[in-house]
């Protein structure tokens, strides 16, 4: 929000009052001044409220008039999702920090090493444990974007395995004897291995999932996409 409609607003009024007084016979020399001091005043008194720290808000910058802008967090009906947009350099990593700074609880993915937030867990230190095997195979599914013939197959090759990591997974794709295969499974099953493999390490620890950050830096693009996919099975559940 910037000046232009309280200074419109206040200049409206000194106008008004300079013209009804000199209506009124009075002499408007030393009014009109006094009227546009009021205005500032005004002004002055605005731009201080502007200024002031909101609660439950952030202060994005300021607009190109040296006002604040804010951004208030809670509060507001139906406010529940913020999406930060901008190109390269308009601070939306800067923003997003201080948005966190006002969220002690909040759960970062950090797809580029770019936040520093504690605790910190990497994808590889958490644990497959709490997920049945439906809900992996639905994970796998989703953020491979896997054909239902994949999945189907994916959910048989591991419906009676006591999964502890995605190596356990990896490992069981690759024991299957050729012999039990038909030439269509031999396709699906080397298309999951060449999307599972690079992603081997990932799931390995025994970490909980819980506020803070999690490292996806170091990883390719489908460990990244595996994990968000993992994190959000997780908290659905």
């Amino acid at each position: 929000m910037d000046y232009a409609l309280p200074a419109a607003f206040l200049t409206l009024l000194a106008v008004v009052g300079v013209k009804r007084i000199a209506a009124a016979g009075v002499n408007a020399a030393w009014i009109a001044p006094s009227l546009i001091a009021l205005s500032a005043v005004g002004l002055m008194a605005y731009a201080a409220y502007l200024a002031y720290p909101r609660k439950e808000s952030v202060l994005l910058g300021t607009s190109r008039l040296v006002i604040p802008v804010w951004i208030r967090l809670r509060g507001v009906e139906g406010a529940r999702h913020i999406v930060v947009l901008g190109a390269t350099g308009t601070g939306k990593t800067e923003t997003v920090k201080k948005i966190i700074a006002k969220q002690p609880s909040a759960l970062v993915f950090d797809w580029a090493g770019e936040y520093d937030v504690e605790p910190t867990v990497k994808p590889e230190e958490l644990s497959l444990s709490g997920l049945t095997v439906e809900e992996i195979v639905e994970a796998i599914s989703n953020a491979f974007q896997l054909t239902t013939p994949q999945s189907g197959f994916l959910y048989n090759v591991l419906k009676n395995v006591e999964i502890k990591d995605l190596k356990t997974i990896i490992q069981r794709l690759q024991n299957l004897p050729e012999s039990s295969l038909s030439a269509p499974e031999r396709e699906i099953r080397a298309a999951l291995l060449r999307r599972l493999t690079p992603c081997e390490k990932l799931f390995a620890g025994k970490e909980e999932l819980k506020a803070g950050r999690v490292d996806l830096s170091s990883l390719p693009h489908d460990g990244k996409t595996l994990t968000l996919f993992y994190i959000y099975r997780c908290l659905e559940g």
